[in-house]
């Protein structure tokens, strides 16, 4: 998930780069239609007694006044779809810096569990260890007593075969 997201933030960047280089171009188009426009404006005003081509140059006028407005409507568009996906990038940043942050607290997290079952592991050890000297101790008290009981059948059987 962090590499999809990882090369979708590259792939956003790489349009946003393009999309800003489509608006330099765009911008430039622009401009010299404005220039355009404006070289036409003065030729018009000095033809202006001529009917026919002030008639021309006022329709050459308006379609290059037209042609203006749709490039400043689609600039306008292309700097909002790029705002939309500059969005959609740092969006993913963020989504990508919050599951880096919860990998990190998991990590953080496993990391303790690991040391508790270590602590555990170390601690059942000790305590079989305690029963088993535990065990052998009783063991061996066990069958202290039973060779004392023993003796003491042992002597007393004596003294009755004895009498």
């Amino acid at each position: 998930a962090v590499k999809r997201l990882e090369e979708e933030s590259r792939r956003l960047h790489s349009e946003a780069d393009a999309l800003i280089k489509q608006d330099s171009i765009l911008s430039e188009r622009v401009q010299l239609l404005v220039e355009q426009v404006r070289r036409l404006g003065e030729q018009v005003t000095i033809m202006s007694e001529d009917g026919v081509v002030h008639q021309e140059l006022a329709d050459v006028q308006e379609h290059l006044r037209m042609d203006g407005q749709r490039l400043g409507e689609r600039l306008k568009a292309l700097e909002q779809a790029m705002g939309e996906r500059q969005q959609h990038a740092e969006d993913h940043a963020r989504a990508l810096e919050l599951m880096e942050s919860k990998s990190q607290t998991q990590t953080e997290r496993l990391a303790a569990f690991q040391q508790q079952i270590r602590e555990q592991r170390q601690q059942v050890v000790n305590y079989l260890r305690k029963l088993s000297q535990f065990q052998e101790r009783q063991k061996r008290r066990q069958m202290a007593a039973m060779e004392h009981e023993l003796k003491e059948m042992k002597q007393r059987d004596l003294k009755l075969g004895g009498e």
